[in-house]
């Protein structure tokens, strides 16, 4: 029990303390704020992905496809909600005398806005500049022989002709005519001229500076495409815990007759290498060759005991098709889409691959992780400065108390007792910090945009600018979670700081510090 009471006289007696308490808690907090943002800002980044996109995509080796029955079949799939095709391609879009490059999107919009959020990022530019969301203007849910000039919905950086968000922008409006120029084949283009019904907001900086959307039956119009071609299908699924298992179930049955005709024709079979094996020459076999593969001259040895070239290569060849085998066969037993798509990919075949959203833009949103984890490493060396002043701190008091751990020594303290003392003081110390630091944080998190309207009141300036972020508010999410672990990693450096001085003071001999007093 002395060793509670004689901690916290310690920490009540000495004001030097708030500093390591102080240093903790803004460690905390800021730790708190910082996870907090790039939380909310990895949520708001993966929602408008996600909406842009879809569940799954499904797309083909070759590009564009013909869409058949495919939309039909693929909704019998156990979990598939809906679906949706598109038709994508790159072309020049002219806004008045202004030439950019972006990416044609053709879509049905009934189905799209069934797959993602392509109808809540439709709307108009006001007289103001801003962005007013509306419903898909119905100029573009009508049929190509319904009007005479074909309707479009163009990005909102795209129809920004200053080029650069920061800028004061410079709008093309609803109404005005665009053209539209794309190539169909190498020597054959495709030129039309389209009227604004719309604008696209998404977020996204990919999609709001690249991406212009047409209906469906044009953009085959605009390519010259004989039937229904297509070059994805968004798919969406009604639970997204089964999205593996819907893209299994496509991914195997879309492929199906491609994965037969390989294993039946392609890929050959072990009957194949027995008739090979037959013309092999004397003291050559199939084992020798395979372990020779990897060694350049050990082939070479063997390739001059054959009689022509044309029969090692087809001896080779039968071992690398065994071998192909061997891995779509592993994969389907696995039942891992990953592997078969790659086992799929040296057949050399056109066959149809199907991605998440997340791996689709599995580069960005990797990128953003990184950056999280960056910044939360970077505000932990606050902590180990608090820590570093925990140390500081605790050293002085073991210095200055020299006397008073004599006595206690003296009076029967043991080591253990008196490392205690010091080891609850840091500990004390740190939980301080963090609790303080934790709510701190989370207030902090709760008033940052009203903080930001404060500053941009007074100075003018946008700590998260919208034009450049795309977003009206800070986004943030205060995760449980992330609060607790940031707090019992200040207990813990705080802890760790503190054994040092502990040590010292239970080493301390009472006779020695006496004599001097």
């Amino acid at each position: 029990m002395y060793r509670f009471v004689v901690s916290m006289r310690y920490l009540r007696s000495k004001k030097v303390n708030f500093f390591p308490i102080s240093g903790v808690a803004v460690g905390v907090m800021m730790l708190t704020v910082i996870m907090s943002v790039m939380n909310g800002f990895t949520g708001q980044m993966g929602e408008r992905i996600r909406g842009t996109l879809s569940d799954l995509i499904v797309s083909r080796t070759d590009g564009a496809f013909p869409a058949a029955d495919l939309v039909d079949r693929m909704k019998k799939t156990p979990h598939v909600a809906a679906c949706s095709p598109r038709l994508e391609g790159l072309a020049f879009i002219r806004l008045r005398n202004i030439r950019k490059w972006g990416v044609f999107v053709g879509i049905d919009p009934a189905l799209e806005k069934k797959v993602g959020k392509f109808e809540e990022y439709v709307g108009q530019i006001n007289e103001q500049g801003k962005f007013e969301s509306t419903e898909i203007p119905k100029e573009f849910r009508m049929g190509v022989g319904a009007q005479e000039r074909w309707p479009i919905i163009v990005s909102i950086q795209l129809l920004n002709l200053a080029g650069n968000p920061s800028e004061r922008p410079e709008y093309v409006h609803v109404g005005e005519d665009v053209t539209v120029y794309t190539l169909v084949g190498i020597d054959e283009h495709s030129l039309k001229r389209f009227w604004v019904v719309g604008t696209f907001k998404s977020g996204m900086s990919e999609y709001d500076s690249q991406y212009f959307y047409i209906p469906l039956d044009l953009a085959q119009k605009l390519r010259k495409m004989r039937g229904n071609m297509i070059s994805s299908i968004f798919v969406k699924v009604d639970d997204p815990t089964q999205a593996e298992a819907v893209r299994w179930a496509l991914l195997t049955d879309l492929n199906k007759d491609i994965i037969d005709n390989a294993l039946k024709h392609e890929l050959g079979n072990e009957d194949d290498l027995k008739a090979i094996e037959k013309k092999l020459p004397p003291g050559v076999s199939l084992a020798n060759i395979e372990a020779a593969r990897k060694d350049g001259d050990a082939l070479k040895a063997i390739s001059a005991k054959f009689p022509s070239d044309l029969l090692m290569g087809e001896i080779l060849m039968g071992l690398d098709k065994r071998d192909a085998r061997a891995e779509l066969e592993a994969a389907l037993d696995a039942r891992d889409p990953h592997a078969l798509m790659s086992s799929l990919g040296k057949i050399r075949s056109r066959f149809y691959m199907v991605e998440t959203w997340h791996e689709k833009r599995s580069i960005i949103l990797g990128a953003v992780a990184v950056e999280k984890k960056l910044q939360a490493v970077i505000q932990f060396f606050v902590i180990i400065v608090a820590g570093f002043m925990v140390f500081a701190i605790l050293h002085m008091v073991v210095v200055e108390k020299t006397k008073d751990i004599g006595i206690l020594k003296a009076l029967g303290g043991t080591r253990g007792g008196i490392m205690s003392i010091f080891l609850l003081n840091g500990l004390a110390m740190g939980i301080i910090g963090a609790v303080a630091g934790s709510v701190c944080g989370i207030l902090f998190t709760l008033k940052l945009n009203w903080l930001e309207d404060i500053i941009y009141s007074a100075t003018g300036w946008r700590v998260f600018p919208p034009d450049i972020y795309y977003l009206d508010k800070i986004p943030w999410e205060i995760r449980p979670l992330s609060v607790a672990v940031c707090a019992l990693a200040a207990v813990l450096v705080s802890f760790l700081a503190s054994v040092y001085p502990a040590w010292r003071a239970a080493r301390l001999d009472p006779i020695e510090t006496l004599r001097y007093e």
